[in-house]
């Protein structure tokens, strides 16, 4: 795996703080390599822990993970430079504050976000949605946050898959605090970021059934 990845942004590192077994520091030597179990596409079937994550998911914030490394559905991370990561353009004052940092109780409210996670669009020219067809964002949560010197490795779980052109649609996208109005988009570049928006209200509003894993 080869990653082509910035070599700014220091200062969210050099903030961490890291405590107990709920975020993991990985020192920058040699290659590390994090997965997890869960499927491609997999819906929220009902088991215990997704239906915790369901019920107490924020209604406020979601997160939006734009990344670039090609295994990111099938291994269920996505890698993103730090200095893309939660900084200050990229969330709300409050979530800087409580959150940019990466400490273990910054990094616990980030785990109650919903998050939509894609990869990077195939194309420019936000006006006319260019990205393939067969590109999906996957509506899941954070499970494991892991930092180096110059990336991030976000490693989530999928409770189900809603097509890439239905976000991109740009009442959809607008409606979301995700920009595809310029012809470089909030979908072209590698980012991690929060908005104040309810990502509940815009997927009944598209009718996705996150329950069944997938559009009525």
């Amino acid at each position: 795996m080869v990653n082509h990845l910035m070599e700014s942004g220091g200062e969210i590192v050099k903030k961490v703080t890291q405590k107990g077994d709920k975020s993991t520091y990985i020192d920058n030597h040699g290659t590390v390599n994090i997965y997890n179990s869960a499927q491609k596409g997999q819906p929220l079937h009902g088991s215990t822990s997704e239906m915790i994550a369901w019920q107490t998911f924020s209604r406020r914030y979601y997160q939006l993970i734009v990344a670039d490394n090609s295994e990111v559905f099938e291994q269920n991370y996505a890698i993103i430079p730090t200095n893309r990561a939660l900084t200050q353009n990229m969330v709300p004052s409050e979530i800087l504050r409580r959150c940019s940092s990466l400490s273990e109780k910054g990094i616990d409210e980030l785990k109650t976000f919903p998050a939509l996670i894609c990869r990077k669009n195939t194309g420019y020219h936000g006006e006319t949605n260019s990205t393939n067809y067969d590109q999906v964002f996957a509506l899941g949560y954070i499970h494991n946050v892991s930092v180096r010197n110059t990336f991030i490795i976000l490693d989530f779980v999928t409770l189900c898959i809603v097509p890439k052109q239905v976000i991109c649609k740009p009442d959809i996208a607008h409606s979301l605090g995700i920009n595809v109005s310029c012809d470089i988009t909030d979908l072209n570049i590698c980012g991690w970021s929060v908005h104040p928006k309810n990502i509940f209200q815009v997927l009944k509003r598209l009718e996705i059934d996150i329950i069944k894993g997938g559009r009525k």
